[in-house]
């Protein structure tokens, strides 16, 4: 299977229900540039456009490099009618660090939309890093999503050579997942749902 095939049957079983379909007709104007998916030359963003016919929620959109880099995201940003694009930023400690550069990027493209970690992991089977992340996060308003939910017992990831937040199917954390977990529980309890 080539590399485009890969990530156009990533992207497509990536959407469910009724996104599924505005899925398969994104993924059909999609191409590979170097390490990224990209809507094909000349056609705007027919990608986001498909996708948005169906969805009305918000649309979490990543930069370059594996969603690590958020430098010009602003400005190759679709221009779609809802407005409704969240800056979606990938990074996993030693194998993908988001520095004072990187964070500062983060923080422009959140100066005009909201942005988050969208995967945020460790890769040294500890939580230093994600609990500088979370901070970072919270002090700028940032929001964030734990990177992944995947086991690290036979069978599974190694928490040293990819993200893992569990060691068994069942939610036993890992240390990155108990960083996680006790940084969300610090939160305090969550508000009441709207009415």
């Amino acid at each position: 299977m080539g590399t485009a095939a890969l990530l156009t049957g990533v992207l497509t079983a990536l959407l469910a229900g009724s996104l599924l379909v505005a899925g398969r007709a994104a993924a059909a104007h999609l191409r590979v540039r170097g390490n990224q998916l990209v809507d094909g030359p000349g056609r705007g963003h027919p990608g986001v456009t498909a996708v948005r016919s169906t969805a009305r929620q918000p649309l979490a959109l990543g930069g370059l490099e594996y969603s690590s880099e958020l430098g010009g995201w602003t400005a190759h940003l679709p221009r779609v009618p809802r407005h409704q694009e969240v800056a979606a930023q990938h990074n996993y400690g030693g194998l993908s660090p988001c520095d004072a550069g990187c964070r500062a990027r983060v923080l422009a493209a959140a100066g005009r939309h909201p942005a988050l970690f969208s995967e945020l992991g460790e890769t040294d089977c500890a939580h230093g890093y994600v609990d500088q992340m979370l901070g970072f996060a919270d002090r700028h308003r940032l929001g964030y999503l734990g990177w992944a939910w995947d086991a690290t017992s036979a069978g599974g990831s190694n928490c040293r050579s990819r993200p893992a937040l569990i060691t068994v199917y069942h939610g036993s954390p890992t240390p990155c997942g108990i960083g996680l977990r006790d940084h969300l529980r610090g939160l305090g309890p969550a508000s009441p749902a709207l009415p």
